[in-house]
């Protein structure tokens, strides 16, 4: 074989390598596209967005979410708390929506707005069980809401006894986070 042809061999067979690394850097580029895809949604997914409301009732010093129970006389103050797609309170800095609340039988109970667009002031009327509902409507358009029972008993109940500790937490600020470990 004369080194003309010799060199034409060696020449294809450098074109054929090219077009082979040519064709492994495509892939590449398109895995990486598609990593960056799939990055943006798990980064989409770690910010927090409200999916979740829960309506809590203050009376005197404390304040406790689910239904509340009003003697003749008394009311109290109802206001919302806002969790993310994975259950945590909104962030600091979270600027919550206008809440609308509503009573479904204001016979029971009254239910008036506050001024602040957040807390409702619900005073007992007479006795029976009346429903609260607070709704809002997400940054993403979402229509969140949630009803709590507000029961009006005509006796003045005796002080209750603490049957359950429920404790809500604020979210970090500053500092680093670390995860317990399972020993």
């Amino acid at each position: 074989m004369s080194r003309r042809h010799r060199g034409d061999d060696v020449e294809r067979e450098e074109l054929k390598v090219l077009k082979e690394q040519e064709q492994i850097l495509k892939e590449q580029e398109e895995t990486e596209r598609s990593i960056k895809r799939d990055l943006d949604k798990v980064v989409g997914f770690l910010e927090p967005h409200l999916r979740v409301i829960k309506i809590a009732f203050t009376k005197g010093t404390t304040m406790a979410e689910g239904p509340v129970v009003l003697s003749s006389g008394q009311s109290t103050i109802a206001s919302i708390d806002y969790f993310d797609q994975t259950g945590n309170p909104m962030p600091a800095g979270f600027v919550p929506p206008n809440v609308t609340y509503s009573i479904d039988n204001s016979a029971l109970a009254s239910s008036a707005p506050v001024g602040d667009n957040q807390t409702d002031l619900v005073t007992y009327v007479s006795a029976g069980v009346a429903n609260l509902t607070g709704a809002v409507i997400s940054a993403e358009g979402l229509a969140l809401s949630d009803t709590e029972t507000v029961t009006c008993s005509p006796v003045v109940l005796p002080p209750p006894v603490l049957a359950s500790v429920k404790i809500n937490f604020s979210a970090p600020t500053g500092g680093t986070v670390t995860p317990a470990v399972k020993k």
